[in-house]
């Protein structure tokens, strides 16, 4: 009889056990024949593992990128854009961004980096260019976004940045509007000191 292992990676997975009739006697061809096809079988089962193992992990990548509100964009080393979630189609307003060079993705928005220094950049600022109004933002509010980029130092993701959307135009707006109300607010409080400080005098 012949006995040979099935593992793989340190974990046993069972054994292929031939037995043969009295009368026949195995050879080391035999064996060996045999050992091939457990290496076989235990090649394809590592395989079928793996590939489930990085379909479930790209799921996973899926899923936590379309519930995402911020725009995500991965792209490559060449600044094509290899993934864009959701958001990132609603806020560049494209629905062709895959494939797509970086420059081509944002065009209608003004930045002020180059591809050549936004490795570099922790992070940057988006903003639509005048005459595009969105009704997300509100009437006559231009929409603004903080970005943030990473990148990618495993290498083998297929990858190299990760540039990440935040919209900040309400802030922005809000900030603005508050900034109107303290001057007014000033400028009211100055004017009646002003009118009684010359008329004391």
């Amino acid at each position: 009889a012949l006995c040979v292992p099935l593992s793989s990676h340190g974990r046993h997975f069972g054994v292929i056990y031939a037995s043969s009739p009295l009368d026949v006697v195995y050879s080391r061809e035999d064996l060996q024949l045999l050992i091939l096809a457990a290496n076989q079988v235990m090649h394809q089962e590592a395989t079928t593992r793996a590939f489930q193992l990085l379909q479930a992990g790209k799921r996973k990548l899926e899923a936590i990128l379309e519930s995402l509100q911020e725009g995500v964009l991965l792209v490559d080393e060449n600044f094509r854009v290899l993934e864009a979630n959701p958001a990132a189609v609603k806020i560049l307003r494209r629905t062709d961004l895959v494939g797509r060079h970086l420059e081509e993705a944002l065009v209608g928005f003004e930045y002020s980096f180059t591809l050549e220094t936004l490795p570099a950049l922790g992070s940057f600022q988006l903003s639509e260019h005048e005459g595009r109004g969105d009704d997300d933002a509100g009437p006559g509010v231009r929409r603004v976004f903080a970005g943030t980029v990473s990148r990618n130092t495993a290498g083998d993701a297929g990858w190299r940045y990760i540039l990440c959307l935040r919209d900040v135009s309400q802030i922005q707006h809000v900030e603005r509007m508050k900034g109107l109300f303290v001057n007014r607010l000033a400028h009211k409080i100055v004017t009646p000191l002003t009118v009684a400080a010359s008329a004391s005098a």
